[in-house]
């Protein structure tokens, strides 16, 4: 067991992609880890997919799931990416953007739920992983050492986690969210600097001057598996 697994048990709040993935990596460590969810399993229910149905996955997003060994069942469901259409707004007809400068240097579109299945998948497998859908963390408490959970039928529990940042106590931890209320809970009862979001501004789309074309490489450098990916 990893110094990290000594530690004692560890919460994530949210079992999205993010969530999910933090939970294999703690569990490879030798950590127990509970996953709670706001939402029903996704695996066995309708949930709505929001505005963000599919991800681009470029090497960064690659290199984990190579490294977490879901890379094969991931890579049946992406569809390669080579650019973009770019409309001039005239009767010019569309161009193709190139995301890269050569053939290959492409990426991959792939389901948000379908990529989140498989990964909810690999967490249970590690054997450490207890996700909890229908459970929403609604307080924190650091210093009291205490969550918040309130369950498919309304009714709250305390879950004790003892504090972070203290050696052989209780982990908890939240993947970024936009409206993560758990981070409202937990801003300022942590000392040091810390990571703001970016709150309830809405996604805006913006007309932007163009700019003299410039080259770009798509590093694909130690991803053994991703130019067997290319069509």
């Amino acid at each position: 067991m990893s110094a990290l697994g000594e530690r004692g048990p560890i919460v994530v709040v949210g079992a999205g992609p993010a969530g999910a993935l933090t939970a294999i990596y703690l569990a490879r460590k030798g950590c127990d880890v509970t996953v709670y969810e706001a939402r029903p399993d996704i695996r066995r229910a309708a949930v709505p997919a929001g505005r963000s149905i599919n991800l681009a996955l470029a090497t960064r997003g690659i290199v984990p799931l190579v490294d977490v060994g879901v890379i094969g069942r991931v890579d049946a469901i992406t569809i390669p990416m080579r650019g973009r259409m770019i409309h001039a707004g005239d009767s010019s007809p569309p161009a193709l953007q190139p995301y890269g400068t050569h053939a290959h240097e492409v990426i991959h579109s792939v389901s948000r739920r379908g990529l989140n299945a498989i990964l909810l998948d690999a967490a249970e497998v590690t054997g450490r992983v207890d996700i909890s859908f229908e459970s929403s963390v609604r307080a924190v408490d650091l210093r009291a050492g205490t969550l918040a959970v309130a369950g498919p039928d309304g009714a709250r529990t305390h879950r004790a986690v003892r504090h972070p940042l203290r050696r052989r106590r209780g982990r908890f931890g939240g993947p970024p969210g936009r409206r993560r209320r758990q981070r409202g809970h937990c801003r300022g009862q942590l000392a040091g600097p810390q990571l703001q979001g970016v709150g309830d501004t809405p996604r805006r789309r913006r007309w932007l001057p163009a700019r003299p074309p410039r080259t770009a490489h798509l590093a694909t450098a130690g991803v053994d598996a991703d130019r067997s990916r290319q069509p």
